[in-house]
C-alpha cells in the first residue's frame, strides 16, 4: 500500500467558497494543529465512512480500530453505497476532535463509474462536498483506495481523477 501526499497546501480546497465570503479558512489552522500533535504522544482520534470494506468484520476498520495508536474510532460507514450517498452520511457525522476522516468510497466507485452507471463528475462533486466538510471541521481527510480484484493493476478512472484532483492539492491518498 501506497500512502500519496505531495503536498499540505489546503488554501485550493473550498477557495471559491472563501474567496466569496472575503473568510479565512480556519480548518486549515486546526488540520496544521492536528498533524503537529503526531509526534507528542498522543493517541489518534479517526472518524471513517465509507462502503463494505468499512464495515465487515475484518475489514478496513479493524486494522485502524486494533491500531495501538488509535485511541477513538468512529465508523460512521453504511456499506453498499457509492459516492453519491455522501450528503446522506454527513447529515449526523460530527467530526470535532477527530484528526483524521478516511473516505473510503473508491471501491464501489471504480466499478459504477467503470461500467457506465455513475459519471466521474459526480464522483469529484461527491467527493469534494465531503473533503470540504472534513476540512471545515479541523479534520484532515485520508482518501482510500481498496480496489477489487478486477482493478487491480488496472488504470481505473476514479483513482486516476482523485489523485489528479485532490492528492494534487494535498489531500493524502491510501493507494492500494
Amino acid at each position: 500500500m501506497t500512502c500519496k501526499t505531495p503536498s499540505q497546501d489546503w488554501s485550493s480546497l473550498g477557495a471559491a467558497r472563501h474567496r466569496e465570503t472575503g473568510q479565512t479558512p480556519s480548518g486549515n489552522r486546526a488540520i496544521r494543529a492536528n498533524v503537529e500533535q503526531l509526534t507528542d504522544g498522543r493517541t489518534l482520534q479517526v472518524a471513517l465512512t465509507g462502503t463494505s470494506n468499512s464495515v465487515l468484520a475484518r475489514g478496513f476498520s479493524a486494522g485502524i480500530e486494533t491500531h495501538p495508536n488509535v485511541g477513538r474510532l468512529l465508523n460512521k460507514s453504511v456499506g453498499a453505497s457509492g459516492s453519491v450517498a455522501i450528503a446522506a452520511h454527513m447529515h449526523d457525522l460530527s467530526l470535532g476532535g477527530f484528526q483524521y476522516l478516511f473516505v473510503d468510497y473508491c471501491v464501489n466507485e471504480a466499478y459504477f463509474v467503470d461500467n457506465g452507471y455513475e459519471e466521474i463528475e459526480n464522483v469529484y462533486r461527491h467527493m469534494a462536498s465531503l473533503i470540504d466538510f472534513a476540512v471545515r471541521q479541523g479534520c484532515l481527510p485520508v482518501l482510500v483506495n481498496l480496489p477489487t480484484l478486477h482493478a487491480v493493476g488496472q488504470d481505473m478512472p476514479v483513482p486516476a481523477m482523485l489523485q489528479q484532483e485532490f492528492t494534487a492539492r494535498g489531500v493524502p491518498m491510501f493507494d492500494a
